[in-house]
């Protein structure tokens, strides 16, 4: 494939990829968290450094993982360097944790939110990355506050709704 064009090479290349297994009990609690990040930083640093390490310290997001092992590497190449645009590396990192924890409750029978709630990280609890938290970080308040909200009590007839007009083909929580 000749990669003369600006579209050609935004087809062909990437900026990051991600690798993440994670493990769950019967019961709904997390086990573990492997993930490893892989980003095209072009052919100088520029931001890439600081957004890659965003994105690594987010990997495991507000959740708890007793078991982890969380890695990536930057790497060189010929292609445009990065810049941060709209979450500095963050965004990757959440959509696909966030989408393993749907798949995860789902598997399991559990509700999205409710699988979300039990596995949040408490107070004096270390994250993914092993960086403590000795004061609490609010997601409790913030699951209770959507679960009392009118979309997520109505999502069934909602995402009925939205996938009939063809206007969402899925829902997304997101913390």
């Amino acid at each position: 494939m000749r990669l003369d064009t600006r579209a050609a090479c935004c087809i062909a290349s990437f900026s990051a990829s991600r690798f993440l297994c994670t493990g769950v009990n019967k019961d709904g609690k997390l086990t573990s968290i492997d993930s490893y990040a892989l980003a095209d930083t072009g052919g100088y640093a520029s931001l890439g450094g600081p957004v890659f390490n965003l994105t690594i310290e987010h990997a495991g997001g507000v959740y708890f993982f007793p078991n982890g092992n969380i890695s990536g590497q930057c790497m060189y190449t010929n292609a445009g360097f990065p810049v941060a645009f709209r979450g500095f590396g963050v965004p990757q990192a959440l959509f696909a944790l966030e989408t393993q924890m749907d798949e995860m409750a789902h598997a399991i029978g559990m509700d999205r939110l409710e699988f979300r709630r039990i596995n949040l990280l408490e107070k004096g609890q270390t994250g993914a990355i092993d960086n403590e938290f000795p004061l609490s970080i609010g997601s409790h308040a913030i699951v209770d506050a959507m679960a009392e909200g009118e979309i997520y009590k109505n999502k069934e007839a909602l995402i009925n709704i939205w996938v009939k007009t063809g206007v969402l083909k899925s829902s997304f929580i997101a913390l």
